[in-house]
């Protein structure tokens, strides 16, 4: 069982000097703070999604990024 909220504060730790760099804006809206999930996968899948978003994002946009959870 993940805490989300955990997970992504990891994330946002490592990629801080990107987000900065990019002014972006990440927001989150996790309805459903708990996943059973390998760590190690869930975690490479959310790390790869951002980086990516600022990484490879518009030279004329600020990256905004909305990250949500809800129980389908």
């Amino acid at each position: 069982e993940l805490n989300i909220h955990e997970l992504f504060k990891e994330i946002m730790a490592d990629i801080r000097e990107n987000i900065q760099e990019s002014s972006a804006s990440i927001k989150f809206d996790i309805k459903e703070p708990t996943l059973r999930f390998s760590k190690r996968n869930l975690r490479s899948i959310f790390y790869n999604l951002l980086s990516n978003a600022i990484k490879y994002r518009s030279p004329k946009r600020t990256p905004q990024v909305s990250i949500s959870t809800e129980r389908v």
